[in-house]
């Protein structure tokens, strides 16, 4: 991965938290889904989006 790939899945995984605490889970959760596109070999963004499914009650989701 090079260094902007670096940079964007960070990126995407910390707005993804300023929407988490917003209560924004759609936002979130759309946002974690694309650092997962962008480098589907790294697990923060996986635990992150699972951990919203939880909260929303959808537990079968978060198993997926």
């Amino acid at each position: 991965m090079n260094e902007n790939n670096k940079k964007s899945y960070n990126d995407l995984i910390n707005h993804s938290i300023y929407f988490l605490k917003k209560n924004d889970f759609s936002s979130a959760r759309n946002l974690l889904k694309k650092a997962i596109n962008l480098n589907p070999r790294k697990i923060l963004a996986y635990i992150k989006l699972s951990n919203i499914y939880i909260l929303e009650n959808k537990i079968n989701h978060s198993i997926k």
